[in-house]
């Protein structure tokens, strides 16, 4: 299917892809077969008999992933330079498996979704319910985190002198306000249960210099801080409300199917178990594959900078963030000062954060790529840029979760300014990652200027209920009508 390629350049990831064949639909039936087909059982059914529970399933799907994260929990790192090094070897080795897995299942995953959507409109065309309305059947992981998120909200609520801390004080000054007093206790006991479950996140991923949520809890805080401004709300119905109306969705076109002939019947309830488990893991996955993996690669280094900062060769153990790992191992065997080096890299990355970046580097090709449905599906799914509308005061993009919403909009650069969020307004960022569930608990609609169909905000989006559009390629700061139903945004 081609080969794909990351790289990092002055602050910016860019992603290439290089050879890929022509693929015929003749072709990508072949590939379905010999291919997606035995990886379909490998990866999402784990070949597992077809009535296996929810909870095995996932263990069993996530058992490899956890392991070695498992490892790296255990890693003592608490040791000399040289056997630090050794960790960061381990590390990375396991960072690099945990990588080649989601490589592996990632296209797979989207083709099992499309295959499911192609037969769905084949059956009830582009009129009446979105084929995405059928596709979560269970909660992610970040879900699950806003409902014990929302949980602890309510405990707090019920007690005015902590609810009051909360409001009040410092993230710093909270937590060493809470330690003092049993109530408080209890209160620390939750979010740090909370923090144990999902707070190997970071404001941004595949960046090892931002702090995890286990490190600095700010951006949790501050959720809990919206959450209990909102008292007469009742999120954890809302959730309820959303499971219930997607579970009419789904008996409302099992009631269409009952005129259909029984293999086309067999053939739906076929595809769409497979399809729900391979939206659950596009979503899923990337916690566990990329935040988690992410977060203990900064576990490593940190101590590894510490050393490094102990022999004289950089001012703060968080510099060593601005070394490549050749001048890592380098420094550990002939340790000299890299204050100048570092200065340098960081003005550089200073520099280039004040600039737009360039949406390609390169030649841009003059000749269109060779026909290939994978990755034109691949591609449509994850969101290609859409040409702007040409009705003035209509932004234009995918159509994410369906429903109509009239707000003010608020746009938001970081996780961070979750707090700026008001009940009825509508979210606007360039793009989010699990990190940003918790700001969709707050939003009334949600708008980016990338992503397609499989993208986070889309998946999270319908999850909850509200609607969304995403890959507007723009976004504005007034009063709009968002259509999820359309993918248009009004500008009113």
């Amino acid at each position: 299917m081609g080969q794909s390629q990351t790289r990092f350049f002055n602050g910016y990831y860019y992603e290439g892809l290089t050879d890929t064949p022509t693929l015929s639909a003749a072709d990508v039936e072949t590939l379905k077969k010999e291919k997606i087909a035995p990886l379909s059982r490998q990866y999402l059914t784990q070949n597992l008999p077809d009535n296996v529970s929810f909870e095995a399933w996932e263990e069993a799907w996530l058992a490899e992933v956890k392991q070695h994260l498992t490892a790296l929990d255990n890693l003592n790192l608490a040791q000399p330079l040289p056997q630090l090094l050794d960790c960061l070897a381990e590390t990375l080795r396991r960072y690099g498996r945990i990588s080649d897995l989601h490589a592996m299942q990632f296209p797979i995953l989207v083709m099992i979704v499309h295959e499911f959507e192609q037969f769905y409109q084949d059956l009830f065309g582009q009129e009446g319910l979105s084929y995405h309305q059928l596709l979560h059947k269970n909660e992610t992981h970040a879900v699950r985190g806003n409902r014990q998120l929302w949980r602890l909200s309510r405990q707090i609520s019920q007690q005015p002198t902590i609810k009051e801390l909360f409001l009040t004080a410092s993230p710093d000054d909270l937590m060493n306000q809470l330690s003092a007093t049993t109530a408080g206790q209890a209160i620390l006991t939750g979010l740090n249960d909370y923090l144990s479950q999902h707070g190997k996140q970071s404001e941004l991923m595949l960046h090892v210099c931002y702090p995890s949520w286990r490190e600095d809890p700010a951006p949790v805080i501050l959720n809990l801080k919206a959450y209990l401004t909102q008292s007469e709300r009742d999120f954890e119905a809302e959730l309820n409300h959303q499971h219930q109306q997607q579970a009419e969705a789904l008996a409302a076109v099992r009631a269409q199917l009952a005129t259909y002939p029984e293999p086309v019947r067999e053939q739906f309830e076929t595809l769409l178990p497979n399809a729900q488990k391979a939206a659950y893991m596009l979503d899923e996955h990337t916690y566990w594959m990329e935040l988690a993996p992410n977060y203990h690669a900064r576990q490593v280094l940190l101590p590894v900078g510490r050393a490094l900062q102990s022999m004289g060769c950089i001012a703060h153990h968080e510099d060593i963030f601005h070394l490549h790992l050749a001048e890592i191992h380098a420094l550990a065997e002939n340790p000299t000062s890299q204050e100048s080096l570092i200065t340098a890299r960081k003005a550089e990355l200073a520099h280039f954060k004040q600039l737009t970046p360039p949406p390609f580097l390169g030649d841009f090709p003059t000749e269109m790529p060779p026909a290939n449905l994978v990755m034109d599906i691949l591609y449509a799914t994850l969101g290609m840029p859409l040409p702007p509308s040409e009705i003035p005061d209509i932004l234009v993009g995918y159509p994410a979760s369906s429903g109509i919403v009239i707000g003010p909009v608020k746009i938001l650069h970081s996780i961070n300014e979750v707090a700026k969020l008001t009940p009825g307004d509508i979210l606007v960022t360039s793009m989010t990652t699990p990190v940003w569930t918790p700001a969709f608990a707050h939003a009334a609609g949600v708008i980016t200027d990338s992503g397609g169909m499989l993208s986070h905000p889309a998946i999270v989006a319908r999850e909850m209920g509200i609607p969304a559009v995403v890959g507007t390629g723009t976004a504005n700061g007034q009063m709009v009508e968002l259509n999820g139903t359309t993918g248009q945004v009004k500008i009113l």
